[in-house]
C-alpha cells in the first residue's frame, strides 16, 4: 500500500531524476563545445599567428636582403655605423623567425591532421633552409662580403622562398578547412545543446503532466469524499440529515484512513441519534401517563372534597340534633308527667339516630376503602412514573459520548490541519477537509450540549414531580387516612351511645323513681356527644382544607407533567433532523 505522501515523493522524484538527467546531457555537450572552442581558440589561433610571423619575418629578411644589396652598390654599407644599422636588425628578425617557427612546430603538433602534417613539414624544411641560409648571409656580412653574400643568396634562395610561399599557402588554406570543420564541430555541439534543452523540456513537460496525473489521481478519493462531506453538511443544516450515508472509500492511504475515520464517526452518531429518539419516545409516554395518572388523581381529590363538604353539613345537622335532645331532656327533668309519651318519643328517636349512626360508620368505611385504594393506586403509579423518568439520565451518558467524540474529531482535525499545513500547496484540499471535519466536531459538541440541557430540565422537573407527590402521598396517610379512623371511632361512638340511649329509655318504662337519674346521666352523655361531634366537625373541616391543599398539588404536578411533555416534544422535534435505519 502506497501512503498519499508516498505517491506524491515519487511523483517529485521521477522530475527531480529527469532535471538532473537533462542537466548531465547540458553539461557534457557543454564540455564538447568548450573543448572545441579552446581548440579553435588555443591551437588554430596561434597557428593562425604563428603563420603571420613566420611570413612577416620571411618577407622581412629578404627585403633586407635587397636592401642590404643595394646600399652596398651606393657604397653606403663601408660605413660600419651604417653597416652595423643595416645588418643587426636582420638579425632579431632572424631570431623572431627562428622562435615563430618552433612554435609553430608544437601547435601544429596538436593537430591531429595528416595532410596539414605534411604540408607543414615541407615549409618547415624551407624556412628552416631559409633560416640557415640567412645565418651564412649574416656571417658573409660581418666579414663584409657583401657579393659573395648576394651570390649565395640568389643561388639557394629562390627553391627556399618558392617553397616557403607555396607551402604557407596551402596550409593557410588547410586551417581554414580545419576551422571550417573546427566551427561545424561547434556548431554540432551547439545544436546537441539546443537539442538537448529542447528534449529536456520535452521531458519535463512529460514528466510534469505525468506528476499532475498522479496527483490528480492521488487526491481525486479525497475531493470525492470532500463533496460528498458537503452535501451531508448541506443536508443536515436543512434539517433532512441522512446519517446512514457514508462516504465511498476506494483507497487504503491516508486519504483512505480518514474517510473510513468519518465514516466511523457517521455510524456512532446514527446509533446516539436512534437511541436519543428511542428514550425521548419512551420519556414522552411517561410523561403522557403521569398525565392521565395525575388527572384522575385531581378528580379523585376533588370527590373526597365533595363528600368531606357533604359529611360536614351531616354533621352539622347532627349537632344541631344533639342541641334538640339536650334541650328535650331539660323539658323531660321539668315535666314527669309526660314522661312516658316522651320516652316513646325518645325510643323512637333513638332509633332513628342509631340507624343514621350506622349508616355514617358503613359510608365513612367505604370512604376509608375507597381513599385508601385511591392512595395506594396513586403511589403506585407515582412509584413507577418516577423509576421509569430515571431513564432521562441515560441521555446525559449519551451526550457525553457524544462530546467524547466531538472532541476526539476535533483533535483530529486540528491534527490534519497541522499536516495540511507541512504539506504546504499540496495540503491545502486536505485543509479545508480538515475544517470541515472541524466545523462538524463544533456542531456535534454544540447539538449535544443542547440535548444536555433539555435533559437536565426534564430531570429537574421529574425530580420535582417525585417531591410533590411523596407530598401528597405523606400527608394523605399522616392526616387524612388518620381523621377516617378518628371519624370511624366517633360513630361508633355515637352507636354505642345511641344504643346506651335506648337501654335508658327501656328501663324508664320500669322505674321512674331514676328518672333524673338517667336523664342526667343522658344529658352527659349528649354533651360529650355534641362536643364529640364539634371536634370531629372541625376535624373535618381540616381535613377538606386538606383535601384542597392535596389538589392544589396535583395541579401543580399536572402543570410540571404537560411542562415535561412540552420537553420531551422539543427533544423529539430536535432528534427528527435525523433520519437513521436502525
Amino acid at each position: 500500500m502506497k501512503s498519499l505522501k508516498t505517491k506524491i515523493l515519487s511523483c517529485f522524484l521521477a522530475l527531480d531524476l529527469v532535471v538532473l538527467i537533462g542537466l548531465v546531457i547540458l553539461g557534457v555537450n557543454f564540455k564538447v563545445s568548450a573543448e572545441a572552442a579552446e581548440t579553435l581558440s588555443d591551437t588554430y589561433l596561434e597557428i593562425e599567428r604563428d603563420f603571420g610571423d613566420v611570413n612577416s619575418m620571411m618577407q622581412s629578411l629578404v627585403k633586407r636582403v635587397f636592401l642590404i644589396q643595394a646600399m652596398d652598390g651606393m657604397g653606403a654599407m663601408s660605413d660600419a655605423e651604417t653597416a652595423k644599422t643595416m645588418i643587426d636588425p636582420g638579425q632579431a628578425d632572424l631570431a623572431t623567425l627562428q622562435t615563430a617557427i618552433d612554435d609553430l612546430r608544437v601547435q601544429v603538433a596538436k593537430v591531429s591532421d595528416k595532410e596539414f602534417q605534411e604540408e607543414f613539414a615541407a615549409l618547415d624544411t624551407a624556412v628552416t633552409g631559409f633560416i640557415a641560409l640567412y645565418g651564412k648571409l649574416d656571417g658573409m656580412y660581418q666579414k663584409g662580403d657583401y657579393a659573395g653574400a648576394m651570390s649565395e643568396y640568389f643561388a639557394s634562395a629562390h627553391e627556399l622562398i618558392l617553397g616557403h610561399e607555396e607551402n604557407i599557402a596551402l596550409m593557410s588554406d588547410r586551417l581554414s578547412v580545419l576551422l571550417d570543420k573546427n566551427q561545424a564541430r561547434l556548431d554540432r555541439a551547439q545544436q546537441q545543446v539546443n537539442t538537448s534543452i529542447i528534449i529536456g523540456g520535452i521531458l519535463l513537460i512529460l514528466v510534469s503532466i505525468i506528476a499532475l496525473i498522479l496527483v490528480t489521481r492521488a487526491i481525486a478519493p479525497l475531493v470525492t469524499a470532500s463533496k460528498q462531506l458537503d452535501r451531508i453538511l448541506t443536508d443536515m443544516n436543512e434539517g433532512n440529515a441522512d446519517l446512514s450515508k457514508r462516504l465511498d472509500n476506494k483507497t487504503k492511504d491516508e486519504v483512505g484512513i480518514l474517510v473510513a475515520g468519518v465514516n466511523n464517526f457517521l455510524a456512532t452518531l446514527e446509533s446516539i441519534i436512534f437511541k436519543i429518539k428511542n428514550e425521548s419516545g419512551n420519556i414522552y409516554s411517561s410523561v403522557e401517563n403521569t398525565v392521565g395518572i395525575v388527572n384522575s388523581s385531581k378528580d379523585d381529590v376533588s370527590n373526597v372534597s365533595s363528600v368531606m363538604e357533604e359529611l360536614t353539613a351531616s354533621m352539622e345537622t347532627a349537632n344541631n340534633t344533639l342541641l334538640s335532645l339536650n334541650e328535650g331532656a331539660g323539658d323531660v327533668n321539668n315535666a314527669v308527667g309526660q314522661v312516658s309519651s316522651q320516652v316513646s318519643e325518645g325510643t323512637a328517636r333513638v332509633a332513628d339516630i342509631k340507624k343514621h349512626a350506622t349508616v355514617i360508620r358503613e359510608n365513612t368505611e367505604k370512604k376509608k376503602a375507597s381513599t385508601n385504594e385511591m392512595v395506594n393506586s396513586i403511589k403506585d403509579g407515582v412509584e413507577s412514573s418516577i423509576e421509569e423518568s430515571k431513564n432521562v439520565e441515560q441521555i446525559q451518558t449519551l451526550t457525553e459520548d457524544i462530546l467524547a467524540i466531538a472532541s476526539q474529531t476535533n483533535l483530529l482535525a486540528l491534527n490534519a490541519s497541522i499536516e495540511a499545513a507541512r504539506a504546504g500547496e499540496a495540503g491545502k484540499g486536505f485543509a479545508v477537509v480538515a475544517d470541515e471535519i472541524r466545523q462538524l466536531a463544533e456542531h456535534s459538541r454544540e447539538t449535544a450540549n443542547s440535548i444536555q440541557e433539555i435533559s437536565n430540565q426534564v430531570i429537574t422537573a421529574v425530580e420535582s414531580l417525585a417531591e410533590s407527590s411523596n407530598d401528597m402521598l405523606s400527608y394523605v396517610n399522616d392526616s387524612v387516612l388518620a381523621d377516617y379512623d378518628e371519624f370511624e371511632n366517633v360513630a361508633q361512638q355515637y352507636y354505642q351511645d345511641a344504643e346506651d340511649i335506648n337501654s335508658v329509655l327501656e328501663s324508664v318504662n320500669d322505674n321512674t323513681e331514676v328518672l333524673n337519674t338517667t336523664i342526667n346521666e343522658m344529658t352527659t352523655q349528649i354533651d360529650h356527644i355534641s362536643r364529640v361531634i364539634n371536634d370531629c366537625t372541625m376535624g373535618v373541616a381540616d381535613a377538606t382544607e386538606s383535601t384542597t391543599g392535596i389538589l392544589e398539588s396535583i395541579t401543580t404536578i399536572h402543570d410540571d407533567s404537560e411542562s415535561n411533555r412540552e420537553i420531551s416534544q422539543r427533544l423529539q422535534d430536535e432528534v427528527s433532523r435525523f433520519s437513521t435505519e436502525e
